[in-house]
């Protein structure tokens, strides 16, 4: 594993006091924030080595182009279709351009302690809740695709309001930007797997000085806690809300909830799923497209937010998560984890032995089913819910947490 010192860089920015962290805006300048109640690292006075904070802002217009009147807003506004939009794409679309504030969504993101830390060519994002106990619990929390750490700021907000210092809080949280995705970047000079952004995140935990820490993930987030749990005795169990598997249901064992659940994801399969096949057999192709456009870019992420939610999401949340994509041209890598997934190589699903927590939501797209997780993985906790969709911490993030809980106070002290 490498690790790049913490770095420093000068700027001409007017600055009141405090430690120089590096802009994840521009590389060649630096902001100054003031600690954060939850900035204490495990009872240290500084951050662990190559970890620096982060502000995430700019003061450069040419830097977030859609916050103001510059080019990409401009290929926003003039972006047309030789056939007429979508009402909910037209409606949008007028949205972003004339009422959405990326200023207001960034101060949101700002609210949170953000840092960066180098780790095998991945100059990796992260937020962190750190606590200042002693036993405090290490829990990392992976979204997926089209996602990003956003999907979890409600659930932070939550956990704020719950444990409203660092002295109070029980548990380490940290939510990483995976590899690929927006303010990650990841090196594209190898095939990069689902085994190697693992291998990124376990280090992450170690060089934050946790000897051992559950990881929590949905859709992409969830193959890479298993290929964790399987590959790295650091991470001691695992927690998901999709867990994609071989074995085929008991129909006579099916609650009518459960059967709802199945027949959703039936219809998925059959109507909304040629997406995976795309991202998988050309990605660059696809992500070449959806990476010249930003009416693009929401037209293919906005309806998965749309069709794989029980409830709508916030449009503000949408736009945000689509902005980053499009701030930091990241669609593209994006989608490599499909090459995987869905192509010659696959993705192991072997049967996970370390203790594993379940949260089901009947309009995931590959809903959980007790009965048949329990051929696959050692499940201790398994909390089912009579509503939500495949972004759980997004839609649920109370139910979400709670059924996190549990399964930390099931297994935490076992393990």
């Amino acid at each position: 594993m490498t690790h790049a010192p913490a770095t420093h860089l000068t700027s001409e920015m007017q600055a009141p006091p405090g430690p120089p962290v590096t802009n994840l805006s521009r590389p060649d300048t630096a902001v100054f924030i003031s600690s954060d109640r939850y900035t204490t690292f495990i009872g240290a006075k500084q951050p662990p080595f190559g970890t620096r904070s982060v502000n995430l802002g700019t003061s450069a217009s040419d830097v977030y182009p859609l916050a103001s009147s510059t080019a990409s807003h401009q290929a926003l506004d003039l972006a047309v279709l030789r056939t007429e939009l979508p009402p909910w794409l037209a409606e949008t679309k007028d949205y972003w351009l004339n009422t959405y504030s990326w200023r207001d969504e960034e101060k949101r993101i700002n609210s949170f302690p953000n840092y960066r830390m180098q780790i095998n060519g991945v100059d990796l994002h992260f937020i962190a809740l750190f606590s200042s106990k002693k036993d405090a619990v290490p829990i990392q929390f992976l979204h997926g695709w089209p996602g990003s750490f956003i999907e979890f700021l409600p659930m932070l907000s939550l956990i704020r309001n719950q444990y409203p210092s660092a002295k109070d809080l029980p548990y380490h949280i940290i939510v990483p930007s995976l590899p690929g995705y927006p303010l990650s970047p990841h090196p594209v000079d190898k095939d990069w797997s689902i085994e190697d952004s693992s291998a990124v995140l376990n280090q992450l935990m170690l060089s934050l000085g946790f000897p051992k820490y559950i990881a929590q993930g949905g859709d992409i987030g969830s193959f890479n806690a298993r290929a964790s749990a399987l590959n790295h005795d650091a991470c001691v169990g695992i927690h998901l809300n999709m867990m994609p598997v071989k074995d085929q249901p008991d129909e006579s064992k099916l609650t009518p909830l459960e059967q709802k659940a199945i027949k959703s994801a039936n219809r998925w399969r059959q109507t909304g799923n040629a997406y995976a096949q795309e991202h998988s057999t050309r990605p660059s192709t696809a992500g070449s497209i959806l990476s010249s456009n930003p009416l693009a870019l929401l037209a293919w992420i906005g309806e998965k937010f749309l069709e794989w939610s029980d409830t709508d999401p916030d449009i503000s949340h949408i736009l945000t998560n689509i902005s980053l994509y499009w701030f930091t041209s990241s669609i593209l890598t994006s989608l490599y984890p499909y090459r995987q997934l869905l192509g010659e190589s696959g993705f192991m699903l072997s049967y996970v032995e370390k203790p594993v927590g379940f949260s089901f939501f009947p309009y995931e797209l590959f809903p959980g089913i007790k009965h048949v997780l329990e051929k696959n993985g050692n499940i201790v906790t398994y909390g089912q819910h009579e509503s939500g969709g495949h972004f759980a911490a997004l839609e649920k993030p109370e139910e979400l947490w709670g059924d996190v809980e549990k399964y930390v106070q099931a297994v935490w002290g076992k393990v």
